[in-house]
């Protein structure tokens, strides 16, 4: 019998089949797609809708308050410590040797320029004094006569000339004698009050010793040291009011404003002239100094709303027209009962008073007015 051979069986190719899979995943992918652009009522949608539904919602701009301020003149006032001071202290010193003999005033006592002080014994000068003019004369009677022989002849020029010579010799003993005559009495160089007298009576003083002090009490001087910062503010003329230490106050003038500072401090010596006619201020007492400077426009700003930028310098967040928020440098000229008064910012603007410490320089807001209710900080 013959066996007739059986069918074979046909292998299906593995990457067929994996081509397949593909294809089915594609297709369910697909259709969900398709899907995805019908709404409800079979109606296509729009490929814009889609994308729109899809996207996420962007950030709102974050809320903060704002206020407007608008600049307002300020007057900005300069203060120091500071103490009185004479306008001139002059220590008297002998000009000639000699023993004193009279002291016609007391300490403290006010003097007029021209005054005596000191007197010194004249001594010998007297007589020395007469010998001298004497010897002027004599000189001057051997001159006249040398002047009229050569005139006539008689005597030479040269002889002329040395009794000339004698004659202007005997003329300077007599004014050096006189000069250390007037030496012997010892005169205040101008009005003011006999501080110091070391001299007394019976003393003998000798060229260069110390004999009186002379205050120049009036004007009195307010001596202050000011920072480098506000003396280039300071003009030499200024008004300026001082308080002493008494409780009196007076109205001064600013008279002078060092140009080199202190090496120490790095001050600089301010003076104000007051007035003392009645000599009740003392030198050496402590002071209050105040200079009032041109009016400027500031702004009253609470100190609350400062910030400090990446260079550690001061200033404010401001929201301009756009709302756009904005730093800003500002400059500290004084206080009030507003707070701090600043300069460099608009005339009038919006500044944050509420969440400035939220936003950063160029970012868009939403400013919420004050007094107008509403979360701030938060994100519109």
């Amino acid at each position: 019998m013959t066996l007739s051979p059986k069918p074979l069986k046909r292998r299906i190719p593995s990457t067929l089949i994996a081509v397949l899979i593909a294809v089915a995943a594609i297709a369910w992918v697909g259709s969900g797609y398709v899907g995805g652009l019908w709404n409800l009522s079979g109606s296509p949608e729009s490929l814009d809708a889609v994308s729109v539904r899809a996207a996420p919602k962007a950030a709102e701009p974050t809320r903060v308050r704002v206020e407007i301020l608008e600049a307002q003149p300020f007057v900005e006032e300069i203060q120091a410590s500071g103490e009185t001071e004479a306008a001139r202290t002059v220590e008297i010193r002998a000009e000639t040797d000699g023993r004193v003999v009279e002291l016609p005033v007391a300490e403290g006592r006010a003097v007029v320029e021209g005054a005596l002080l000191v007197r010194l014994d004249r001594a010998e000068r007297d007589a020395q004094l007469a010998q001298v003019k004497a010897r002027v004369q004599q000189r001057s009677i051997q001159f006249e006569a040398a002047r009229t022989l050569a005139s006539s002849g008689f005597q030479s020029q040269t002889r002329r000339a040395e009794a000339l010579a004698d004659l202007e010799a005997a003329k300077a003993d007599l004014a050096v004698l006189e000069v250390d005559i007037a030496r012997t009495a010892i005169t205040a160089p101008f009005d003011g009050i006999l501080d110091r007298r070391p001299a007394e009576i019976g003393s003998f003083v000798q060229r260069g010793d110390h004999v009186a002090t002379i205050v120049d009490v009036n004007p009195m001087l307010v001596v202050a040291q000011v920072s480098e910062k506000d003396v280039t503010k300071m003009q030499i003329g200024m008004t300026a009011q001082t308080r002493l230490t008494t409780g009196t106050s007076h109205i001064g003038v600013v008279s002078y404003i060092a140009t080199v500072a202190d090496s120490q401090t790095r001050t600089f010596r301010v003076e104000v002239e007051i007035e003392n006619r009645d000599r009740t201020i003392g030198e050496g007492m402590s002071a209050e100094l105040k200079v009032k400077l041109a009016p400027v426009k500031a702004h009253p700003i609470p100190p609350s709303i400062f910030r400090l930028d990446a260079q550690g310098r001061i200033g404010v967040m401001l929201v301009q027209d756009d709302d756009v928020a904005r730093f800003v440098r500002v400059e500290i000229v004084g206080s009030g009962e507003n707070g701090a008064y600043v300069t460099g910012l608009p005339d009038r603007t919006r500044v944050i008073t509420v969440g400035q410490e939220l936003v950063e320089d160029g970012e868009v807001v939403t400013p919420v007015p004050a007094g107008q209710t509403g979360a701030v900080g938060a994100q519109s």
